[in-house]
């Protein structure tokens, strides 16, 4: 079952083509990553696909109910926190999870008597 499907489409940017063209699609289960030079199109092409931006030509289908995640590239804003002080708080909330985990695995695991 077919999730995005992109059909020719084409972006530029004044006189430079960013995405000339550009066909595909991605099916339930398929894993995707894009890859390429700086200043290729890259980012440019997911703001199409969220439908941030749209495409100069063209056509983007999503399926129904579609929902697109990102992460974005952009840097959290700087403060006063050193390393030191944001590393443990993420390995917190792994060991939390992790105990999560632990905990849902022996409430649901049938005991021998």
């Amino acid at each position: 079952m077919t999730l995005l499907k992109l059909t020719h489409v084409s972006l530029a940017y004044g006189a430079t083509p960013l995405l000339e063209g550009v066909s595909w699609q991605i099916a339930r289960g398929e894993r995707v990553c894009i890859i390429g030079r700086n200043g290729t199109g890259k980012s440019s092409m997911m703001h199409i696909v969220k439908g941030d931006r749209l495409a100069d030509t063209g056509e983007v289908w999503r399926a129904p109910g579609l929902k697109i995640g990102e992460l974005p590239q952009e840097l959290p804003v700087a403060d006063d926190r050193t390393i030191f002080d944001v590393v443990p708080k993420g390995w917190m909330v792994l060991v939390l999870y992790w105990l999560s985990l632990i905990i849902s695995v022996k409430i649901s695991s049938p005991t021998k008597t």
